[in-house]
């Protein structure tokens, strides 16, 4: 096993239930295990416990980013 899954399954272990956590991601759940070095179980339980009572937001990727709208209006302002 990698040290670096363990060491993050055992942080979110940690936190479960007892505190607020925020996780930013650009990927669904399915690759997750792919990235945890195939540990399927293990990340498996680790979802469990981040989706558990969970909010999450969703960003639709089909439309600009904030920072490039940002970009357009900063640069649309210079010009």
């Amino acid at each position: 096993m990698c040290v670096a899954p363990s060491s993050l399954f055992g942080f979110f272990s940690l936190c479960y239930e007892q505190t607020n956590v925020i996780v930013t991601t650009n990927l669904p759940f399915a690759p997750w295990p792919a990235t945890f070095a195939g540990e399927e179980r293990m990340t498996g339980a680790l979802l469990d416990r981040l989706t558990h009572r969970l909010a999450t937001l969703s960003i639709n990727d089909k439309e600009e980013s904030f920072r490039v709208k940002q970009s357009r209006k900063n640069n649309a302002k210079k010009s």
